[in-house]
């Protein structure tokens, strides 16, 4: 449980920082929101009745290989509740802002399967490229799962 509670106080941080930099009022209001939303997730995960499972039927790294500096790369994880429980994808985040994940906007009933969808702007990128996605559910055993891809950006 420590886990779960450092990763509410470093989001509760980050809303903070973003609050004392002097940011639009709406994006504080947006972080707030975003903040209870994630406290009442934890607390919902809490209790293991709540949790399924999780088979990624992709491997969670991927390796690219070679790309063209200015593409927009589109990849996709694919995975599958195995468990008697809706799967609930409460957020995705990314390591860097030339990366952007969108989770599935509905829970994925058990058997059923899912897609995290990725894009990565090359752009400005020139070299080995390695960027993580990160992906909080209420699975088990693992509440955060870590997908990531390497990518060698050429001119």
């Amino acid at each position: 449980m420590s886990f779960m509670k450092y990763l509410v106080f470093s989001v509760l941080g980050i809303g903070l920082m973003m609050a004392c930099t002097g940011k639009e009022s709406n994006k504080v209001e947006s972080f707030k929101n975003d903040t209870i939303a994630a406290v009442k997730f934890l607390k919902f995960i809490e209790n293991p009745d709540n949790c399924t499972t999780v088979v990624w039927l992709d491997s969670i790294y991927k390796e690219l290989g070679d790309v063209k500096e200015g593409q927009l790369l589109e990849l996709s994880w694919r995975l599958k509740n195995t468990g008697d429980r809706p799967l609930i994808v409460s957020r995705v985040t990314t390591s860097c802002g030339c990366t952007v994940a969108d989770k599935p906007k509905e829970p994925i009933t058990s058997n059923e399967e899912g897609k995290i969808d990725v894009t990565f702007n090359t752009e400005g990128r020139l070299g080995l490229q390695q960027k993580d996605i990160y992906v909080l559910a209420n699975s088990k055993p693992n509440i955060i799962q870590t997908l990531s891809f390497a990518v060698n950006v050429v001119k």
